[in-house]
Parts: C-alpha cells; sequence; structure tokens
C-alpha cells in the first residue's frame, strides 16, 4: 500500500513541475496600433484580472462592415462571428495580445447592429480583457527553474 502511495505522490509531482504552455510569452501577438491607442489611457496593473473598454459608434453598422472594421484594426486576428439575437462576438473568442510589459486575451462583442433584436439606433463594441500578466510571470519563472 504504501508503495503505491508514494508512486501516486512521484507522479503528481513531477505533473506538478511542469509549466503550462498556456501561458508562454511568445505565443501573446504584438499589439497592433489600434490596441496601443485603445489602452494608452488604461492603468494596467498585475493585479487588475479583468477590464472592459466600451465604445460607442455614431451610427449603426451592419454586422460584415463592423466586423470588417474591427478585424482590419487588429491585424486579421479574427477570422469569423457568432450571433446571438442582440450580441455579436467575434472568433476565435480569446486572442492573445502583449502591450508593453502586460500580457492580455480579448474577446470582442458587438450591440446594435443592423437587423438585430435591438433597437439601439448606434452600434457599440465591447472590447473585454483579462490580464495574464501574473500567469505568464510565474510561466517564465517555472522555465527558469526547470533549466
Amino acid at each position: 500500500m504504501n508503495k503505491i502511495i508514494l508512486f501516486f505522490f512521484v507522479i503528481t509531482f513531477s505533473f506538478s513541475s511542469n509549466c503550462s504552455p498556456y501561458y508562454n510569452p511568445q505565443r501573446f501577438n504584438d499589439s497592433p496600433d489600434f490596441l496601443i491607442e485603445l489602452l494608452e489611457k488604461q492603468k494596467i496593473t498585475d493585479d487588475v484580472k479583468t477590464f472592459e473598454i466600451i465604445r460607442t459608434e455614431l451610427y449603426q453598422y451592419k454586422e460584415e462592415d463592423i466586423a470588417s472594421e474591427i478585424n482590419d484594426n487588429f491585424d486579421y486576428v479574427w477570422n469569423d462571428w457568432i450571433e446571438d439575437g442582440y450580441e455579436m462576438k467575434l472568433t476565435p473568442e480569446q486572442t492573445l495580445f502583449k502591450y508593453k510589459n502586460n500580457y492580455l486575451s480579448l474577446e470582442v462583442f458587438i450591440y446594435g447592429v443592423k437587423g438585430d433584436a435591438t433597437k439601439r439606433t448606434t452600434t457599440q463594441v465591447k472590447y473585454s480583457f483579462y490580464n495574464y500578466t501574473a500567469e505568464v510571470k510565474q510561466y517564465i519563472v517555472c522555465k527558469k527553474k526547470g533549466k
């Protein structure tokens, strides 16, 4: 019985020392100019995990037009969108960017396109960020220890 417990302990310990490849800083794209301008006024710290930036456009877009414009602003990282009645989400849903010394994921939600279920007269774009900076720093430390 002790050998079985020891075996599971060794297996668990060996897997726990692996560094998650998800947080590899090389997976994060360089920030395009539009993202840099969008984030310039934001104070991003490691302890802020999520934040949003909401922009309201001057008029109402067609879904193809707003998706193309956003995709063009971000160097074509999205390849499609999902619609759900009143909400439109660009896909892939989570894209990774490096901004200064921060590592962020970005999801884009769009509301008020022509023909959707809302009664909006303008289109609103919500840029939803998740801050992975602390996890990336842990990954870097983990990789250094593993060498």
